[in-house]
């Protein structure tokens, strides 16, 4: 019996070993398993963008000469780095492991064909790519999707925030930006300010220049002298902001300036006004009117109206067709900044000291 039992034994030991060798040279010669996209995008230059959410909410990206645009707004322009982000983002989800795999699942994890939080199709030349159903999130930067035409569901790392289903969300927000290497001149509050310093800078070379000619031909070393430290002189040098239009013991201040440029390089709109802009909009009377000289001799002016409750701002640029919906807290720094008493370095307590007839109630204007 005892040598019946150990045979046994001996024999069950001697299956097991087997099947484990059998199996690992089943995984051997398998090998991991390979990643499918969930979307390919591999040899596909993505030209349209196609994104869908709850309640027939849906926004449109397409691409036109290079250029992201949003059809609905009149092509107006697209924010080409979070197009970029977007596509960028896709083409790397990859199936891995499905969480379900059954057609009831999909209305589960809200991925079925009527009901899901996004729906994104892309498609390249007219031709679809590739479409994908978003749904359920069991973290904050995971979401459960699912490919068009299939029942497996996938858990991915993406979020429904990456794809907003928004026309003003996709926006251009930097498009009336003038960044403050390009500003050459600011017209505001009755001045007109010129930034010098590149200007400055290439004329005292020039004059250096002009100097050192002079006194190789002429010998003259006294003119050339006086000549070449014209905006040198003391090694001051020429201040980068200078203004026209000053009154008496006025002067400009150079960080107000700074600052008004500033604004203006980084002035963002929340949304385009399609369509007629509010009757209460403020531009009949604006709270800022402002003209920008572009280096190269472009202009481009702005009128910023306030509306009547005071909540809201309308900005109209020379350069653009559409009327912008500006938040106050872009608003607000910039008409304040493009005010005479800013710009000439004046405080709120001085203001009544340098123009005495804001501060005298029937004072005679003359």
């Amino acid at each position: 019996m005892n040598r019946t039992i150990v045979a046994l034994a001996g024999l069950l030991a001697v299956q097991l070993i087997v099947a484990a060798g059998l199996g690992f040279a089943r995984s051997g010669l398998a090998g991991p398993a390979k990643e499918v996209p969930l979307v390919a995008l591999t040899n596909h230059a993505v030209d349209r963008i196609t994104i869908e959410g709850p309640g027939r909410a849906k926004v449109v990206l397409a691409q036109a000469k290079g250029a992201w645009q949003l059809p609905e707004l009149g092509d107006f322009p697209a924010d080409p780095a979070r197009v970029k982000s977007l596509v960028d983002a896709l083409g790397k989800l990859r199936e891995g492991l499905p969480v379900a795999t059954t057609h009831d699942a999909l209305a589960r994890f809200k991925v079925s064909d009527s009901d899901f939080e996004r729906r994104v199709a892309l498609s390249a030349n007219g031709k679809p790519i590739g479409t994908v159903y978003f749904g359920t999130a069991p973290s904050m930067r995971e979401i459960h999707a699912r490919r068009d035409g299939q029942s497996d569901v996938y858990s991915v790392q993406f979020a429904s925030w990456q794809m907003p289903v928004k026309a003003s969300d996709w926006e251009d927000k930097t498009l009336l930006q003038i960044p403050v290497h390009d500003i050459a001149a600011i017209d505001a509050a009755g001045l007109h300010i010129v930034h010098t310093a590149e200007d400055a800078a290439k004329a005292s070379d020039a004059k250096a220049s002009d100097a050192k000619a002079s006194d190789a031909k002429a010998g003259d070393a006294k003119a050339g002298d006086a000549k070449a430290g014209g905006a040198k002189a003391g090694g001051a040098k020429a201040p980068a902001w200078q203004a026209t239009g000053l009154a008496g013991g006025e002067t400009l201040d150079q960080s107000a300036a700074v600052s008004l440029a500033g604004s203006l390089a980084d002035l963002e709109f929340d949304r385009v006004i399609t369509g007629t802009p509010p009757a209460d909009d403020g531009l009949a009377a604006p709270a800022l009117v402002l003209t920008v000289t572009k280096r190269g001799g472009a202009s481009v002016a702005y009128r910023i109206g306030k509306s009547k409750d005071g909540k809201t701002y309308t900005l109209k640029s020379s350069e653009r067709s559409e009327f912008f919906d500006v938040p106050s807290y872009a608003a607000e720094p910039l008409i304040a900044a493009a005010s005479r008493d800013k710009l000439l370095g004046i405080k709120p307590a001085a203001a009544a000291t340098v123009h005495p007839q804001a501060s005298a109630p029937g004072s005679a204007k003359h």
